[in-house]
């Protein structure tokens, strides 16, 4: 059974040992990323998690994290390979009242996903608190983290992050359950195919959040952050120029930085990120961010070299005026 199969039938798990962790403590460890970010974090429960995005000044994208209230300390998920950068980001944003401390824990702990069908149900029989239902909600079990993370291969996915030490009992109990582990390349298929945007590919400064379905991490009532005049712009119009969509095809080799036309060879667009999966027959799956006017569900578009393929629909999280 191949890991796509395993996904589809069972559950797996995928070492995420490049993503960033960051425990922020002291009284300002919510307040200072809320002034300088999209969503709003001040008074946000214990035990919720939430993601919010840090712009440039014309609100291209620098860094998306998650945030997870534990009470006495914030812990910050960044981006594979982001930490340091955004560590170096958060610290230069530091004024001399605030009083905040930074801790990278990214060596000394370990964050794996665990992706399936069955994720859920193992869990429920394995996890002593109740699960965690919402998107980056979390729950804790003595030094383990448990995150909702998202929803991939059509399935609850979820988080464990914990010491490096408290993870054998991890690893052991995914053994005596035949959950294997699967390369970073499979995550990668599973959220392209679920439209899951990741940095260096649809989280980049070429992007203006609304454009690629972002919604979700941005709060259009709270105060002043950098990019935020040109969002509330973007979100006034009611309409937007471009769109993060879902492609995929069983005949064409598609690439990433490819870019798009639609019938007329107009240049409408480009991929972001592809993957091939191990169907049958094979097929490749990406996505994109188009013209609004060619992110409609079974529209065909074109590679300059002329092969094709269809729009499956929209990526993302997107306000319903703007569909």
């Amino acid at each position: 059974m191949n890991w796509y199969q395993t996904a589809y039938d069972h559950a797996l798990w995928v070492d995420f040992q490049a993503y960033g962790r960051i425990l922020a403590t002291d009284r300002d460890r919510l307040e200072l990323m809320n002034r300088i970010s999209t969503n709003k974090l001040i008074n946000l429960p214990q035990g919720v998690g939430v993601a919010t995005l840090f712009l440039t000044a014309t609100a291209r994208i620098l860094d998306y994290v998650v945030v997870l209230n534990q009470g006495e300390q914030v812990l910050i998920i960044t981006q594979p390979n982001r930490h340091e950068a955004f560590l170096n980001f958060l610290r230069r944003n530091i004024f001399w009242n605030d009083r905040l401390q930074l801790q990278d824990i990214t060596t000394s702990t370990r964050h794996i996903a665990l992706i399936g069908k069955q994720a859920q149900q193992l869990l429920s029989s394995w996890w002593p608190e109740p699960l965690p239902t919402k998107r980056y909600d979390f729950s804790q079990h003595q030094d383990l983290t448990l995150v909702y993370s998202d929803t991939i291969a059509e399935a609850p996915s979820y988080w464990i992050i914990a010491p490096e030490h408290s993870m054998t009992e991890v690893f052991k109990w995914l053994e005596q359950n035949d959950v294997p582990a699967a390369e970073f390349s499979a995550y990668d298929a599973l959220r392209i195919e679920a439209g899951l945007p990741l940095a260096g590919h649809e989280l980049t400064e070429d992007y203006i959040p609304l454009e690629i379905g972002l919604w979700d991490t941005i709060s259009f009532n709270k105060g002043c952050y950098t990019g935020q005049e040109i969002i509330a712009r973007m979100d006034s119009r009611g309409k937007l120029a471009k769109m993060m969509v879902r492609i995929s095809t069983d005949t064409t080799h598609l690439t990433t930085g490819q870019a798009l036309l639609n019938a007329e060879g107009r240049i409408v667009g480009e991929i972001t990120s592809v993957a091939q999966l191990p169907t049958t027959p094979e097929k490749f799956v990406g996505l994109a961010v188009v013209k609004a006017t060619e992110a409609l569900a079974s529209t065909q578009l074109y590679t300059q070299q002329g092969e094709s393929l269809n729009v499956v629909g929209l990526a993302g999280v997107y306000e319903s005026d703007y569909l």
